[in-house]
């Protein structure tokens, strides 16, 4: 089993003599798992007339290749300015906020999060389980907390922010919000 990554150890892009990306094993296949979602999103936006796009998946060619990706988004619109995070989940949730498992959701590490610009609108999480989707706006930003956590899945530790589950909202008031901006939008236009 590899050993525990620190957050140094990620940024300087080795842990010994090892790479990030050996020492974290995997870390394409999830990347290839966190771009399906972005995907289905994506596609579930378009099918409810708000025009955007996922951005393809691309992964960094060496350690320091690392940097071209630090403010990537994951959706894009193209009738407006702004942008979505999405973050998937292996935990078992429906549509309604109070059906998330746990009192607080992490939203995203604190280095990566600080390195976006401009933030997103909102961040979906989605249950890869049963594929309902939350979402944790950005207004909610000065409620946020941090917690030192361990990466099962990409085996690092990072500092992680969280939210209150109180503070999600369901999906389709994103997707009621997203409409009426691209209609006020659309409106200013005429």
């Amino acid at each position: 089993m590899a050993d525990r990554l620190s957050p140094e150890d990620i940024m300087r892009g080795t842990a010994g003599d090892k790479n990030v990306y050996e020492q974290m094993g995997g870390f394409a296949e999830h990347a290839k798992i966190g771009q399906t979602w972005a995907d289905h999103v994506a596609q579930d936006l378009n099918q409810h007339g708000i025009d955007c796009k996922a951005t393809p998946l691309e992964l960094a060619k060496d350690i320091a290749d690392r940097a071209r990706f630090e403010n990537e988004q994951d959706i894009t619109f193209s009738s407006h300015s702004g942008c979505l995070e999405v973050k998937s989940r292996n935990l078992r949730f429906t549509d309604d906020p109070q059906s998330f498992p746990y009192a607080t959701a992490f939203v995203d590490t604190v280095s990566g999060w600080e390195k976006k610009s401009p933030f997103p609108l909102a961040v979906v999480l989605v249950s890869q389980i049963t594929e309902a989707k939350l979402v944790v706006p950005v207004s909610t930003y000065e409620k946020w907390g941090k917690q030192h956590s361990f990466d099962r899945i990409r085996n690092y530790s990072d500092v992680w922010y969280t939210v209150n589950k109180s503070y999600l909202r369901s999906y389709s008031d994103l997707k009621a919000w997203l409409t009426a901006r691209v209609s006020m939008r659309g409106s200013r236009r005429v």
